[in-house]
């Protein structure tokens, strides 16, 4: 399965052409493959002998899996028929109903019963570190997407919870060579951005990289970032880290990000 592309480890690959390819190479031989509309292109190159696509709208171009809006709801749907209603799910945020969607594609290839996922699927409640949402009762979303290593995670988390409130979001780490004009044009787009804080040894090219009209604040280390944040933070607004940079300037891994991230709105809390 291939949900998404977008540029990710320069710093490893000659070209981003070399790390796509790479990527759908995953296609070559095999009997089953599932891919977002967007990568079809790619898939179709590894001679998959049956490809189920999935898009962000249902279409004459992509009949397969999607989001179908009805009587003012968003519907995960196969073709035209409805499945389940978004709201139902235990997870929020476009990018999160497509990975759904995905899922809902492999298991039809794999002759899971449709209506038994489909009733199984408001009991998972998500991940760890990808737009993970962190209870707090102060009328804040706190999200720990920490696992958002490249720029692509990042826009896809922005585009999902910028719509949601005031959005103050947390950047950096190490940038892996990425090219943050992508960032730059999504942030530019969203008029509900109230901070863009920046840390660790990308910070300063991350404020070099976004629009001088971000104002984007940085800081040496997470800690402060998060602390900042949290002072900042008012009742609806959305408080984001994803990063679009690696952690390993300051953590082991994205993980030991999320955690701190994590334990610091605990001890908030306490």
């Amino acid at each position: 399965a291939l949900l998404n592309l977008s540029p990710d480890h320069l710093d490893r690959y000659a070209s981003v052409d070399d790390y796509y390819a790479v990527k759908s190479s995953i296609f070559t031989g095999a009997r089953f493959g599932v891919v977002g509309e967007a990568c079809l292109s790619y898939a179709q190159k590894g001679a998959c002998e049956s490809l189920s696509v999935f898009a962000e709208t249902v279409s004459a171009a992509c009949p397969g899996f999607g989001l179908l809006e009805q009587n003012g709801q968003v519907h995960l749907a196969q073709g035209s028929m409805p499945l389940l209603d978004v709201q139902k799910l235990g997870i929020e945020g476009l990018s999160n109903w497509l990975n759904v969607l995905a899922a809902l594609a492999i298991g039809e290839c794999l002759g899971l019963d449709m209506q038994r996922m489909t009733a199984d699927l408001p009991s998972f409640k998500g991940l760890p570190h990808r737009c993970q949402r962190i209870q707090r009762d102060d009328g804040c979303r706190w999200i720990n997407d920490s696992k958002a290593t490249n720029v692509g995670a990042a826009v896809a988390a922005i585009r999902s919870y910028s719509v949601l409130g005031s959005l103050i979001l947390l950047l950096g780490g190490q940038s892996k060579s990425a090219d943050f004009s992508e960032l730059n044009t999504v942030l530019l787009e969203h008029k509900t951005l109230k901070a863009v804080f920046a840390y660790g040894e990308a910070a300063e090219e991350l404020q070099q990289a976004l629009d001088a009209g971000l104002k984007v604040m940085c800081f040496e280390s997470f800690e402060d970032m998060v602390e900042r944040a949290i002072k900042l933070a008012n009742a609806g607004d959305v408080v984001l880290l994803s990063p679009a940079c690696a952690s390993f300037d300051q953590f082991s891994g994205y993980e030991a990000r999320g955690n701190c991230f994590t334990a610091m709105l605990e001890r908030v809390v306490s």
